[in-house]
């Protein structure tokens, strides 16, 4: 049987201490080297090495073309200094650009004289109400295709109560309602409801591209006949 005397039993004991002190500065070595989530970092100085700068990095919302990082010197006097950086960005083309292809007119002797301006041309007309929904839904389909294709010119004429002659002469039966000028003619005039819509986008490019599609055609003297 082992007996311990007194030193070893103390010296066994001081192991142990010792041993937990090492373990929990190995913990606490592991953790303090984990990178906080702000981006902190300290650049020495080539002058001094006695002084550091800390950047702080903050991405702020800008406008679509850019962002902007704001970082504040720590050695600087002023506590309040921050100085921005601007990093710009590839720009787009947004919705709310206006589209020169795009008109709108209200009367009848607006309409004859945009007609008369572009009887040479490709025009494209659409017909609706500013409390109608379904014309509403179809406003961005539209105006994609008008930004799309600058070679065209598109008109919206609302329907307004100092405009139903207009309409009437125009023999609108519905809204939203489509017309296709080519030259000054009337090639082609459909609904343009958003369930329509491919039909109506694919008659505009036929034009545009200057042949049609045999495969549409059917389909589309069925609306044709339909709408009548």
């Amino acid at each position: 049987m082992t007996t311990f005397n007194r030193s070893t039993i103390f010296f066994l004991f001081l192991n142990t201490i010792i041993i937990n002190e090492m373990v929990a500065f190995a913990a606490f070595q592991v953790s303090s080297s984990v990178k906080p989530m702000f981006y902190q970092r300290k650049l020495s100085s080539s002058s001094d090495t006695s002084t550091s700068t800390t950047l702080h990095l903050q991405s702020i919302p800008s406008t679509h073309s850019s962002t902007v990082l704001s970082y504040k010197n720590t050695d600087d006097d002023d506590d309040n200094s921050v100085k921005e950086v601007v990093i710009k960005k590839k720009r787009r083309v947004v919705s709310s650009t206006p589209i020169k292809n795009l008109f709108a007119v209200d009367t009848i002797e607006d309409y004859a004289k945009f007609m008369e301006q572009h009887k040479t041309d490709l025009v494209v007309i659409r017909f609706f109400a500013p409390w109608c929904k379904a014309c509403a839904s179809i406003a961005p389909s539209y105006n994609r295709l008008a930004r799309r294709h600058p070679e065209a010119f598109f008109l919206d004429i609302a329907c307004t109560a100092k405009n139903t002659h207009l309409y009437e002469g125009l023999n609108v039966p519905y809204v939203p309602y489509g017309h296709i000028y080519n030259s000054d003619d009337l090639i082609d005039e459909m609904k343009m409801s958003k369930s329509n819509w491919k039909v109506f986008e694919a008659a505009v490019l036929d034009m545009i591209r200057g042949y049609c599609n045999l495969d549409d055609y059917e389909k589309r003297q069925e609306t044709i006949s339909f709408s009548f």
